[in-house]
């Protein structure tokens, strides 16, 4: 089956703490299924694009649970390699207060990390498909899933398929010899779209913009530009805290224009994981969408800042929920 749209990551069980409670304390978690890639399928499928999720789940009831939910969404499987005994997991202690939340991994010996590369038949998976879209979390799992990224945007790029990746950097993954320096560089090179954050960029390239305002973005597409002749645009947010608020607010450059979303002040957040897919998923519904700059970067945003109130990875929302986040900015009021 051709979708419009090929996701590829690590489908992941999160198992999550009620707010405040530290690991070590609690009698009981909470289950959300979750993945980066998976998360911006989710949305993109909840915006009316024909979606395709390629992955790796283990042939056991946890994998039928995660094909289970991935069928809800109607995301189709077709390119998920039954292998395996084990699913990735990752465990977080949430925190409403001034302690950051915590993450720990368990995804060693997963089903997708030591899937077998040549199982995955991108030429004929990619035919029909009008956009991939990966992450840095992908690469980061093993030297298989690496492999596994490297043939699907080798393929794309030989089909002249627009491909995106969130930099997203997780320095606790890169556990098997090599540095992100020495992987991302070459796979990024073939991509039309970049969403990151300075962290990232620097962990992989050694570069990091020394500017403010706007002007730390066009710095940002002036050095990739000359590593990644066929980026078309590039999307950054920032979070920063003043007065109680949690500010979110983003940037994207496309050799048009610099183009600056509103600042959002949120004073309550339910749950930030996963905002940063949500925003993902506005990038490319509104490049396949052929929206302006300045219309793409609001909506993403929006999609970025209604995530907050949702509890879990998954950001369940509709196109009406993205619309109202934007009027009840226009109306000047607090989003809570």
């Amino acid at each position: 089956m051709s979708h419009g749209i090929t996701c590829l990551g690590e489908m992941l069980l999160r198992l999550s703490t009620q707010p405040g409670q530290r690991i070590e304390q609690s009698t009981s978690l909470q289950i959300f299924y979750g993945g980066a890639e998976l998360n911006t399928a989710i949305l993109l499928s909840r915006l009316g694009h024909r979606v395709g999720f390629a992955s790796a789940l283990p042939h056991n009831a946890l994998g039928k649970g995660a094909m289970q939910n991935l069928a809800q969404h109607r995301i189709d499987t077709s390119h998920v390699i039954l292998s395996g005994e084990k699913m990735g997991l990752y465990f977080t202690e949430v925190s409403p207060s001034i302690r950051p939340t915590e993450v720990i991994y368990d995804r060693s010996q997963s089903a997708f990390a030591t899937v077998d590369p040549s199982l995955y038949d991108w030429g004929r998976m990619l035919q029909g498909t009008q956009w991939l879209h990966w992450s840095g979390i992908t690469p980061a799992v093993s030297s298989r899933a690496a492999q596994v990224v490297n043939d699907a945007v080798t393929t794309a790029a030989k089909l002249g398929i627009p491909i995106s990746a969130d930099l997203n950097l997780r320095s606790k993954l890169w556990q098997y010899g090599v540095q992100p320096s020495q992987v991302m560089p070459a796979l990024l090179s073939h991509c039309t779209s970049l969403i990151g954050d300075l962290d990232a960029l620097e962990a992989y390239y050694g570069f990091r913009p020394r500017a403010d305002g706007v002007e730390y973005i066009l710095q940002a597409w002036n050095f990739l530009k000359k590593e990644i002749p066929s980026l078309q645009r590039l999307a950054m947010t920032k979070r920063s805290d003043e007065n109680g608020a949690l500010v979110y607010q983003a940037t994207m450059i496309d050799g048009q224009g610099i183009y600056r979303s509103n600042a959002y002040h949120l004073y309550q957040v339910i749950d930030r994981i996963g905002s940063g897919d949500a925003f993902t998923a506005g990038i490319i519904h509104g490049a396949l969408q052929k929206m302006s700059g300045q219309d793409c970067i609001s909506f993403a945003t929006a999609c970025g800042v209604c995530k907050h109130s949702i509890a879990g990875d998954q950001p369940i929302m509709e196109l009406s929920d993205i619309a109202g986040i934007q009027q009840r900015l226009s109306t000047g009021k607090i989003i809570r």
